[in-house]
């Protein structure tokens, strides 16, 4: 700026220009997903104006607007797009206004899926789609936030391809959470730490805490409790603190059908276990979120033996019965049961609750080649071996695309009721591993995520939402 002239170019009105503030990584994300909205569909370079330069033209022209404004959303990551008729020189603007930088994020999102991608195929035929950005846009107004506070995907690191393109899509899709479980710390973690933080996606790494499927250890042993408590605080301590994530996963000694362990039941061994591990960590490093993940399996109707967990800790909760949690999508029998059982679950510890879950049913692991892995690189493969498993990944999609997406109102059902708890705090993840999402575009992960932020969306609305934005497997 000099004397309130823009350098190099006069403002052409006609234009669509992307108008932002001085914001953060977050809002410069979003800033960068305006511009690559608007450029796609013109044949001239959109500019980027700050608000200065913009008022210096008359804030006059085509304009899309980001601004960040507490007062006027007062919901966390929550947004308003604002699509006002052309003004009396024919200019339109576009304004989203939200609580954060997060809330921009997902706002530009929610206007390519919910708006342009509707817009551009609206009542014309193939050879005459709608002039996105070059006729006068529709008249259009959403604001929304999210009825789930922690909204993404679980998995292993080393089936992560290309940690770029996987966060990408979580971003892209308002998912916010990010739960991956690796053997050692990856040697790129700060990394992708970084790279998701800058798309509004939240980083919690998981670590042994003494899970073994095998079982083999005895939680009633002090001994065994007193090393174990070494070893896990040794290990934060020595190589996860200080790597900026953003809460760390353990698993312990639920996964099984038993019941007890030694003759003592495994929900009250596992309560002794939390309390005694998870209390210390979180007494030495205030700060940190612990999610802690519990298998049903093992659990069952003892549950009321977890109420006495540190309501500190958020209880992450798998296998609870037929699908959503289960891996093959059609099987659905005793889901009514399965609802009941999760708003149960959700109500263990009141309105202190931190309640999760982890969804299955998308894509796994084929545990018949799992291999355990020393220290590695994740997401940073090479493109020939990411094409190499495509046709293999979109093959598996196809599958459970198809069962998922038919199940779609069970899925809206359980979520539903996870929103309308009274719990504290609400995690919904979905298992998704292995399925090269970085490359691949299923509905039904999209379907889960728009469920996420908006579990009351109707089921029709929700699948023409994910469907048109005519990205396939």
């Amino acid at each position: 700026m000099e004397g309130k002239q823009m350098l190099f170019k006069t403002r052409i009105p006609s234009e669509w220009a992307v108008v932002a503030g001085n914001l953060g990584e977050v809002g410069q994300t979003a800033t960068r997903r305006a511009f690559y909205l608007i450029q796609k569909y013109v044949d001239y370079r959109v500019d980027i104006l700050t608000d200065e330069e913009y008022a210096a033209s008359g804030n006059d022209g085509n304009a899309l607007i980001l601004r960040v404004d507490a007062t006027t959303v007062p919901h966390n990551e929550g947004y308003i797009i604002n699509i006002t008729a052309p003004d009396e020189k024919g200019y339109q603007k576009i304004e989203i206004t939200a609580h954060d930088e997060a809330g921009l994020l997902w706002g530009i999102d929610d206007l390519d899926h919910h708006y342009i991608c509707h817009l551009r195929y609206r009542g014309r035929i193939a050879d005459g789609y709608f002039g996105v950005f070059k006729e006068v846009m529709p008249e259009f107004r959403r604001e929304s936030h999210p009825k789930i506070e922690y909204r993404g995907f679980w998995t292993w690191g080393y089936v992560i391809y290309d940690y770029r393109g996987y966060i990408d899509y979580m971003s892209r899709w308002k998912l916010n959470t990010l739960i991956i479980w690796n053997d050692f710390v990856p040697v790129n973690i700060k990394e992708v730490i970084s790279y998701a933080h800058s798309r509004g996606v939240k980083v919690i790494l998981g670590y042994s805490c003494g899970w073994d499927t095998s079982i083999n250890l005895d939680p009633g042993d002090s001994r065994v409790t007193a090393k174990w408590h070494e070893d896990v605080m040794n290990l934060y301590r020595e190589q996860y603190k200080d790597l900026g994530m953003d809460g760390v996963y353990f698993q312990a000694f639920t996964e099984t059908s038993d019941m007890e362990i030694g003759g003592r039941s495994i929900a009250k061994l596992v309560a002794d276990w939390i309390n005694y591990i998870g209390g210390d960590m979180l007494d030495e490093f205030p700060g940190i979120e612990i999610f802690f993940g519990l298998h049903a399996t093992s659990i069952k109707d003892r549950y009321g033996e977890l109420d006495g967990v540190d309501s500190r800790i958020h209880l992450v909760w798998e296998d609870c019965g037929s699908y959503p949690y289960e891996y093959i999508p059609d099987n659905t029998n005793g889901f009514e049961n399965t609802l009941k059982y999760t708003g149960e679950l959700a109500g263990l510890r009141g309105e202190n609750e931190r309640f999760g879950v982890v969804f299955k049913g998308f894509t796994l692991l084929n545990w018949y080649k799992f291999k355990h892995h020393a220290r590695l690189a994740i997401g940073e493969a090479d493109e020939d071996q990411i094409e190499a498993l495509l046709p293999d990944r979109r093959y598996k999609w196809v599958h459970y695309n198809a069962s998922c997406l038919e199940s779609t109102d069970l899925l809206k059902a359980t979520i539903e009721r996870i929103a309308s708890s009274k719990a504290k705090t609400k995690l919904v993840t979905i298992l998704t591993e292995d399925g090269l999402i970085e490359r691949i575009h299923p509905q039904c992960a999209a379907v889960a995520a728009e469920l996420m932020w908006e579990p009351e969306m109707d089921v029709k609305k929700v699948l023409r939402v994910t469907s048109e934005t005519g990205e396939r497997i």
